[in-house]
């Protein structure tokens, strides 16, 4: 669902309240309406009306906007901020392995079962 009060606020919508939610939060408010980014299977049953309004794709515009939006510039000249080459480089190379679906254009990337098997043996615990 919505995260956060600054998506819409941009676009004029400061006057709505933006909840955020998401699996495994343990109040959720009783609301009519929920804005969610392609994952409508999250959203309560007792919500009365989903906007999805689809899967968003982050791009490297985006981390940058977003570290300058934070005053946070200076992580984008270390060496742990990967370049766009770099990320498609390893997008491309998780795909051949089956990690990962890529979609032509800004279509994005699914993770595949075999992705997520993958990350549950990284996860420490």
């Amino acid at each position: 669902m919505a995260a956060g009060r600054a998506p819409g606020c941009d676009l004029g919508l400061n006057h709505l309240d933006y909840v955020p939610c998401y699996p495994g939060t343990t109040h959720v408010p009783c609301l009519e309406v929920a804005l969610t980014p392609g994952e409508p299977q999250h959203v309560p049953a007792f919500v009365k009306r989903v906007i999805d309004i689809g899967d968003r794709v982050i791009d490297a515009k985006t981390i940058i906007d977003m570290a300058s939006a934070l005053g946070l510039e200076r992580l984008l000249k270390e060496d742990r901020f990967l370049s766009e080459g770099q990320i498609r480089k390893a997008l491309a190379q998780s795909q051949q392995i089956g990690l990962v679906r890529l979609s032509p254009g800004r279509g994005g990337t699914t993770i595949t079962a075999a992705g997520i098997e993958a990350l549950k043996r990284l996860r420490p615990g």
